[in-house]
């Protein structure tokens, strides 16, 4: 059973973090924006179509849990899961935003003095409570987690010249409802403890605050993306000067 859902009919998710995990915590758009945020993740099928987009769950190992979540006593578990998935992106966000802030030495735009985690310094340690709330989640992935021979199931293997090929499953991925966030959590952890923690970085627009990796040749990225944010951005300034020179 492979999952097609609404994937035509829906606006794809912006994934341009260039890590599964940052993009996950962008799932919250406008998060400082005066006029309120814009969750992106309203049901448990936006949370498939996220993971479909990320390519951290096969086709068959989604429209497995689409139909569990779609059976009567599935519904309850499914808002559940979303709500934990929530708060899985929340921890995430609070985790990187800080190493982001720390990284930049708190030389960032200003804030909105509230927004959707209340006061938010400009930088700061990372909340040890956010950490913990994080290795729960990666503890219950690792207990999911399994060597398979690679025939078991559609993600990347190794073959050797034998022609054996193994690599990671999921265990009961098609009916725990909770599967989608396993490979998000795990994501999360291994940019935590790679290399690429150091080019973490946050969207300069005040009411943006999307995170990224910063890839580029200088590493002088500003803006989750040109195209949007930093062309408003770029608009902004100058009909700003443009006013104050009439």
């Amino acid at each position: 059973m492979e999952w097609e859902g609404p994937m035509a009919k829906s606006v794809p998710f912006e994934l341009i973090a260039g890590n599964v995990a940052l993009n996950f915590a962008n799932t919250l758009d406008n998060r400082c924006s005066p006029r309120g945020e814009t969750e992106l993740l309203r049901s448990y099928d936006d949370l498939l179509r996220v993971c479909a987009q990320s390519r951290v769950l096969s086709p068959r190992q989604l429209g497995r849990l689409h139909h569990t979540a779609s059976l009567a006593n599935g519904r309850a578990k499914a808002a559940d899961a979303l709500r934990s998935a929530i708060r899985l992106r929340e921890t995430i966000e609070r985790i990187f935003a800080a190493v982001a802030r720390n990284q930049e030495g708190g030389n960032v735009s200003p804030l909105p003095r509230r927004c959707s985690h209340g006061q938010r310094p400009s930088a700061g340690p990372v909340n040890g409570k956010d950490l913990a709330i994080l290795n729960g989640y990666v503890k219950e992935a690792l207990a999911y987690r399994c060597i398979a021979p690679a025939s078991a199931f559609a993600r990347t293997s190794t073959m050797t010249s034998n022609g054996f090929a193994f690599g990671w499953q999921w265990r009961e991925e098609g009916t725990d409802l909770n599967a989608p966030f396993w490979p998000l959590a795990l994501a999360a952890a291994e940019l935590l403890v790679s290399g690429d923690l150091g080019l973490v970085r946050e969207c300069r627009s005040a009411t943006c605050r999307w995170l990224f990796l910063d890839k580029s040749k200088n590493h002088s990225r500003l803006w989750c993306d040109m195209k949007t944010c930093g062309n408003r951005v770029k608009a902004r300034r100058y009909y700003r000067k443009r006013s104050l020179k009439q």
